[in-house]
């Protein structure tokens, strides 16, 4: 890769890359992009999980689609309904234990990939580098807002 690229060139083929080998981990473990995102949405809920409101909110889909793709995710036995403590009429979704594992699974390859990426960099290195990633990840956030 070239030195002579530009920050946004080097973010994007980075992200690229990294895409391909979450998709691909992902693929292995029968798996969609849009599968491993809503998992990774409502493990973001913890034991409580999300109501489908929040599934939609969250993940910027409509009530249709958040409802069909939670219902193909409990259907596969990754996701599991919990009754909502404060109102009966609602429920949670909540990740199973494979639903977990699946996760796992996925961010332990992506983690492996990355730490082999960066063997070579020192530790200072790396903290410069974390630095600088969430610096830049915190302002693109906020122009998002």
């Amino acid at each position: 890769m070239s030195t002579d690229l530009s920050c946004a060139e080097l973010i994007m083929s980075i992200s690229r890359i990294w895409t391909e080998i979450a998709e691909k981990r992902m693929a292995e473990l029968g798996l969609s992009r849009g599968d491993m995102e809503l998992l990774s949405l409502v493990e973001q809920g913890g034991a409580e999980g999300l109501t489908l409101r929040q599934v939609e909110y969250l993940g910027g889909m409509s009530q249709p689609t958040a409802s069909r793709l939670v219902s193909a995710l409990h259907k596969r036995g990754l996701i599991r309904y919990v009754p909502d403590k404060r109102d009966l009429r609602s429920k949670h979704a909540v990740l199973t234990d494979e639903g977990q594992r699946l996760c796992r699974e996925v961010q332990r390859a992506i983690e492996q990939r990355c730490e082999a990426a960066m063997s070579g960099l020192t530790e200072g290195a790396r903290d410069t580098l974390r630095t600088l990633l969430s610096e830049v990840a915190r302002k693109s956030k906020d122009m998002q807002a």
